[in-house]
């Protein structure tokens, strides 16, 4: 990134600098949320500090934090977009995606303890049942309990109003909620 810094004015590269410095773990942790894969959200990452340089000049909002996770929550739902059409072009030797998965993640476990094993599972399937969710819910419930953003900040970063917000939350609880109860984790 340091290279398209070079793009900008010096006051404009010690901000950008200052915001990297500020949202750097917490923009990481909303890629990791929405992609749930550590490679992916890597690039996410990366991608979207890379558009906050490009479209610098073009940033007019008092809220920082919430622009910047439009463009990564954006950046996203393009990179999805692109996956979907490919995945439709490519083959694999996995009968499906589950069994993809489970290969790829048992390649890469690590030996912990039982109780660790069980959080991290009782979080994963928590993961999962929010990624399950419709996007106009998922987004804002990763905002709001992954990464602590006020509703204010959401409504800001989504384009919807407070109300809306607040009511994707709820709605997503609940559903959440029915969910977990069915498979005995609450």
């Amino acid at each position: 990134m340091i290279l398209f810094l070079y793009a900008l004015t010096p006051d404009q590269q010690q901000s950008v600098v200052e915001y990297v410095e500020l949202y750097c773990k917490d923009l990481y942790n909303f890629a990791y949320r929405l992609t749930l894969n550590k490679t992916e959200a890597e690039d996410l990452f990366q991608q979207t500090w890379v558009k906050v340089v490009d479209k610098y000049d073009q940033y007019k909002i008092d809220n920082f934090k919430g622009w910047l996770y439009k463009i990564c929550s954006n950046q996203f739902k393009d990179n999805y977009r692109k996956n979907a059409r490919y995945k439709k072009l490519v083959k694999d030797d996995f009968s499906d995606s589950d069994t993809k998965d489970f290969v790829i993640n048992t390649s890469r476990s690590e030996d912990s303890t039982y109780i660790k094993v069980e959080l991290r599972d009782k979080k994963q399937m928590m993961l999962e049942k929010i990624y399950d969710l419709p996007e106009k819910q998922r987004e804002p419930i990763l905002m709001f309990y992954y990464q602590s953003m006020k509703y204010e900040d959401i409504a800001d970063a989504l384009s919807v109003p407070v109300g809306t917000v607040r009511s994707r939350i709820n709605t997503a609880k609940k559903t959440l909620k029915i969910q977990m109860e069915g498979e005995s984790y609450v």
